[in-house]
């Protein structure tokens, strides 16, 4: 039986996306998604935000396709697996853990608006006081 890994990641991206080839032209989009858990320890009386950065690639067409989506600040739901990526630099072995993602959605990127008068008209067309 193959081992089957799988995880969804949910968050928002931290910069906007790359999209590179390989040299046999296969198409990768590279982005980092940041994701902020927040959580109170017993001893604590406030809580505390800790916050995981990943790097994600998406391959083949699906990154040709979502790569104008992927702008930083969109919130993003990735499906996909989780693999370790091993180096030396200046002699020190290093790693670190990537998603290679197989389904990546994107969601609306929420922009404030700097203009009041555009909130006030909004406001005029709900049916009821709120």
């Amino acid at each position: 039986m193959n081992d089957i890994m799988s995880v969804q990641l949910t968050g928002r991206l931290t910069r906007d996306a790359e999209l590179h080839r390989t040299t046999g032209g296969t198409a990768v989009c590279n982005f980092s998604v940041a994701s902020n858990r927040w959580f109170k320890s017993k001893d604590a009386e406030e809580f505390t935000k800790d916050t995981l950065f990943m790097e994600v690639a998406l391959w083949g067409k699906a990154a040709e396709d979502k790569t104008a989506q992927l702008v930083k600040g969109a919130p993003v739901n990735i499906i996909g697996t989780l693999r370790q990526e091993h180096w030396e630099q200046d002699g020190v072995k290093r790693s670190r853990v990537c998603c290679v993602a197989t389904s990546v959605s994107v969601g609306k990127k929420y922009e404030a608006s700097s203009d009041s008068s555009a909130a006030s008209s909004e406001d005029d067309d709900v049916p009821f006081d709120v």
